[in-house]
C-alpha cells in the first residue's frame, strides 16, 4: 500500500499540516523540520499527488515553462538549471514549446495554466505586458528568460548589451575596420540590444565601418544572408559579427564555399557559447552566456515571488564571457576581403 502523508507526519514526528505546509512552500518552516519531513518522504517513498494537492490548497507544486524551441541547444541547459531549482524547492517542471509563434505561446500558457501552475518561467513570443497579464489573471507570478527586459515582468537574462560591446572590443583589438553584423530579427529585443551594444563600443573609432544584415536565427539562416551578402557585386569585409553561433556555423559555411578562409580572410565572432562552437573549423570565438545559471536563477526568483512579497530589482542581468578560439585574428593591415560576385 502506498504510504500516504499521515504516514508521513508519524515517521517525521510532526503534523498532517506541518507536512502540507512544507510541501506546499506556503508559510515559512524551519530548516530542521523540514529535513525531517523530506527524510521520511524519501524513506516511505511518498508519492506527491500535485494536481491534488493544488486541488486542496488552490496551488501545485508544478511551475510552468514554455520556451521557443526545445530542439535549439542554448534551452537544454537552461532548462537544467530551471530543473535542478526546482527539485532543491520540492517543486516539479512541466515545459512546452512554443516554436517562438504568440498564438501557440497563448495556447501553451492556458494549458498550463489549467493544471494549476503555481508560477510560470517563459522564453516570450509575445510583448512582455500580455505574458504578465495571462499570469495576474489566475494570480500567479512569472518569470521571462533571456528576453523580454523591459521593466515591466521579473527577467533574468544575460547582460546583451554588454556582450556585443565585448565582440566589438575584441574585434577593434584585432585592428578591424569593416564589419558586417549577422543579426536575429530585430522584433526580439535581445537581437536589438547586441547590436546597441555593438554600435555603442565603435562609435568613438570613426574609422570603422558597419553594415548589419538580418536573418533568421539558424544555421541555414546565417548561411543564406552571408551567401546573398558575397554575391552582391562588390562588399569588402575584414569580420563578422554574427548574433548567434547558430547563424556564425552558417556564415563560416558561405564563406568557405566562396573559397575565403577563417580568419585569413575574415574573422567570425559568435554569441551564446554553445558546444557546436567548439566542433566548427575553426573552433569559434564567441560570447558565452552562463546558460545553466539562467535557467537556475530565474526558478529560484520565482520561488521568491512566491514566498515573498519583498521588493527586488525586476531585472537580473547576468555577465557574458568573451572566448577566444581559432575564429579571429589580426586584420593584417591590408586590403579587406573583397568579393566580386557572379551578377
Amino acid at each position: 500500500m502506498s504510504a500516504t502523508m499521515k504516514d508521513v507526519a508519524n515517521r517525521a514526528g510532526v503534523s498532517q499540516s506541518t507536512v502540507s505546509r512544507v510541501l506546499s512552500g506556503t508559510v515559512p518552516v524551519n530548516q530542521e523540520t523540514k529535513a525531517r519531513v523530506y527524510k521520511a518522504i524519501r524513506e516511505l517513498d511518498y508519492k506527491i499527488n500535485a494536481v491534488a494537492q493544488g486541488l486542496k490548497n488552490g496551488r501545485t507544486n508544478l511551475f510552468g515553462v514554455v520556451l521557443p524551441d526545445v530542439r535549439n541547444p542554448f534551452f537544454p541547459p537552461v532548462l537544467r538549471g530551471v530543473d535542478d531549482a526546482a527539485m532543491s524547492l520540492g517543486f516539479t517542471v512541466l515545459h512546452t514549446s512554443s516554436d517562438d509563434k504568440p498564438d501557440v505561446e497563448r495556447e501553451r500558457i492556458e494549458c498550463l495554466l489549467s493544471q494549476g501552475v503555481a508560477g510560470l518561467l517563459v522564453v516570450p513570443a509575445n510583448p512582455p505586458s500580455e505574458v504578465r497579464e495571462m499570469a495576474d489573471r489566475v494570480g500567479i507570478p512569472v518569470v521571462l528568460i533571456s528576453r523580454g527586459n523591459t521593466g515591466e515582468c521579473h527577467c533574468v537574462a544575460v547582460d546583451h548589451r554588454k556582450g556585443g560591446a565585448l565582440a566589438a572590443h575584441h574585434l577593434l583589438s584585432l585592428n578591424h575596420r569593416e564589419i558586417v553584423l549577422v543579426n536575429g530579427p530585430e522584433k526580439i529585443d535581445l537581437f536589438r540590444l547586441r547590436r546597441q551594444g555593438f554600435e555603442s563600443a565603435i562609435e568613438d573609432h570613426p574609422w570603422v565601418r558597419m553594415r548589419s544584415i538580418d536573418a533568421e536565427n539558424t544555421v541555414e539562416g546565417g548561411y543564406r544572408a552571408v551567401k546573398g551578402l558575397l554575391e552582391e557585386s562588390e562588399h569588402s569585409m575584414s569580420a563578422l559579427f554574427c548574433g548567434t553561433d547558430y547563424l556564425a556555423v552558417g556564415a563560416i559555411r558561405a564563406l568557405s564555399e566562396a573559397g575565403l578562409s577563417v580568419p585569413e580572410d575574415v574573422s567570425v565572432v559568435g554569441f551564446d557559447g554553445l558546444s557546436i562552437g567548439e566542433f566548427v573549423q575553426p573552433p569559434l570565438t564567441t560570447i558565452e552566456q552562463p546558460m545553466y545559471d539562467i535557467g537556475y536563477l530565474a526558478c529560484k526568483r520565482l520561488h521568491q515571488l512566491l514566498s515573498s512579497d519583498a521588493m527586488m530589482n525586476p531585472t537580473l542581468l547576468l555577465e557574458p564571457k568573451l572566448v577566444v578560439r581559432k575564429s579571429t585574428a589580426p586584420w593584417p593591415g591590408g586590403q579587406s576581403a573583397t568579393v566580386t560576385g557572379t551578377t
